[in-house]
């Protein structure tokens, strides 16, 4: 009878100890699934960006090589670069992307806007039409549209390895609690063959 309390106290002993490992590999898969949660919302920021800086890419590049058809790009058709130093000082850029306008240059209203002349000696000329500012801005963008890209990548790689925490821990919860489940039935069975022996004894 003795050896059968014995038994049943290093029983519940190794019960506990399973008990509190199961209890750390819980909040261990927690603390996974938070990480691997925060990782894929970073991975989504980080896809944003990258919208965004692809975007800007795009916009800056318009400004080089037009759309056909667009107001800009009939300005940067015409031969004379007149436009950059009077026209472009005064014109509101949302047209430039405009290709329902059909621009045309008339020679001898070159210097008047609309039937009026301005002074655009006086204004200064957008950096938009700098070619050489605008290949710059290309280049930035490009610059900031690789970076992006380069930090979506590495975000995405890295979830790979939050992934595989994330199943290992589930598979120790699972494997802990597994155990346990052993554990406390081999517990009933050896406080129910406990009490029969006590029985028998009395």
């Amino acid at each position: 009878m003795e050896q059968g309390n014995e038994r049943l106290r290093g029983h519940i002993e190794d019960r506990g100890t399973v008990a509190q490992a199961s209890s750390r590999a819980t909040a261990a898969e927690v603390a996974a699934r938070q990480a691997f949660a925060e990782h894929e919302q970073a991975i989504r920021n980080a896809k944003t960006e990258l919208d965004v800086a692809t975007a800007a890419v795009e916009a800056v590049r318009l400004l080089l090589t037009p759309n056909p058809g667009t107001f800009l790009a009939a300005l940067r058709e015409h031969g004379d670069d007149a436009w950059k130093r009077t026209l472009a000082k005064v014109i509101n850029p949302a047209l430039l992307e405009r290709d329902d306008l059909n621009p045309t240059a008339i020679e001898d209203a070159a210097q008047t806007i609309y039937g009026w002349q301005l002074s655009t000696g006086v204004i200064a000329s957008p950096d938009w039409v700098d070619d050489g500012l605008a290949q710059k801005a290309v280049l930035a963008a490009e610059a900031r549209e690789l970076a992006a890209l380069t930090h979506w990548r590495g975000l995405q790689n890295a979830l790979a390895g939050k992934g595989d925490a994330l199943k290992n821990s589930e598979q120790a919860v699972g494997i802990a609690q597994a155990r346990l489940g052993v554990l406390d039935g081999q517990t009933e069975t050896l406080k129910t063959t406990l009490a029969t022996a006590e029985l028998r004894v009395e």
